[in-house]
């Protein structure tokens, strides 16, 4: 489900990509966890996704072209990679481990 973006602002777009959090725990996990499978994303959660959410989460992300899914043939698991534009995010990814954790509790206190 492609949708338009609300305004042609760059930063409006990023936010609605990457707004959502568990869309950048998926990105985390392929990019930091070396996590490439469905079942791989699923049980390595340390925030406890559910199975429903990681799909939808999967294919918006595919759907934005941050990720590809590389179609599994019988017997074997469909892998996600990221792209170009996935590997563009990384140094927002970067800068979200950077900032303090103590910074980020008190902002939303």
């Amino acid at each position: 489900m492609h949708r338009t973006p609300r305004s042609g602002c760059p930063i409006n777009t990023a936010v609605e990509v990457l707004g959502d959090p568990w869309a950048m725990l998926v990105l985390r996990d392929v990019m930091f966890g070396n996590r490439r499978y469905f079942r791989e994303l699923l049980l390595g959660s340390e925030e406890g996704i559910a199975s429903n959410i990681l799909s939808s989460r999967l294919k918006q992300l595919t759907a934005a072209g941050l990720l590809t899914r590389e179609d599994a043939h019988r017997g074997q698991r469909a892998m996600y990679s990221l792209t170009e534009a996935g590997i563009q995010v990384l140094p927002i990814m970067v800068q979200c481990r950077s900032v303090k954790a103590s910074v980020l509790v008190s902002a939303v206190s």
